[in-house]
């Protein structure tokens, strides 16, 4: 009989480590790394352990580690985020007292120079008007604008107005706060409206005709800002509108 041995030696198995999950905006360049081993092996190809990538699209990256011919593999995701480019839409024209709708698209969030932060707003210039919207998303923003153009339209029907027929806008002397709208001969129900230059509505109510007599609005104007409105009474489908400083 004979004896003999063998002596099987086991390398260590590499723990390999990478850097955490990055976003990044489509176009630029983040670098990604790994640790824990004496070589690697990433899939894309290349075999450094920090690497600089620029993905247009999300990615997720796997690299292996290797100690003598031992690995170990890990992944790391980049998220990339779409450049934001705003659109508001082309430019439009509209008759005086209509409302049309403008939307924007290009991104996550809007804010229109209106306020609004909503992707579509409904506007009824009195004048023309170019109103701004910031489209943006967590990474970039972009700026877009769209003119509104106001046209004097003749009406298809048009009311005759009784020879009484008056609206006066004015405020009590010492108290420019409270606004007082007196309207005669109005033979209709009717509506009133309140917008500000910028064509977004701040006010609205519903009348009754009132046989054509005289009765007084009471407006309290101190909750809005000071400026240029306009007040329009719509009554069967025409619309009379007055100019108003709100001090």
């Amino acid at each position: 009989s004979d004896t003999d041995d063998v002596t099987i030696n086991v390398n260590p198995l590499p723990s390999v480590s990478v850097s955490g999950d990055e976003t990044i905006l489509q176009g630029s360049y983040v670098t990604i790394s790994a640790s824990g081993a004496n070589t690697y092996e990433w899939s894309n190809g290349a075999t450094a352990p920090n690497i600089a990538v620029n993905p247009n699209e999300t990615t997720t990256y796997s690299v292996k580690g290797y100690i003598n011919n031992c690995y170990d593999e890990q992944a790391v995701t980049v998220n990339v985020v779409q450049q934001v480019v705003a659109s508001a839409g082309a430019d439009t024209t509209i008759c005086a007292g209509e409302t049309i709708t403008l939307t924007a698209s290009g991104g996550e969030a809007y804010v229109w120079s209106t306020g609004a932060t909503t992707q579509s707003i409904d506007v009824s210039p009195m004048e023309n008007t170019t109103y701004e919207v910031v489209v943006s998303n967590s990474l970039d923003q972009d700026v877009a604008n769209v003119t509104v153009s106001v046209e004097a339209c003749e009406e298809e029907e048009q009311i005759e107005e009784p020879e009484n027929y008056d609206m006066q806008i004015y405020t009590e002397r010492g108290i420019s706060s409270v606004l007082y709208v007196k309207i005669q001969g109005l033979l209709n129900p009717s509506d009133l409206y309140i917008h500000n230059v910028n064509g977004k509505l701040i006010h609205s109510q519903s009348l009754e005709n009132n046989n054509g007599q005289q009765f007084i609005i009471k407006i309290n104007t101190s909750i809005y800002n000071n400026g240029v409105y306009f007040i329009t009474l719509k009554e069967l489908g025409v619309m009379r509108t007055k100019r108003i400083v709100f001090r």
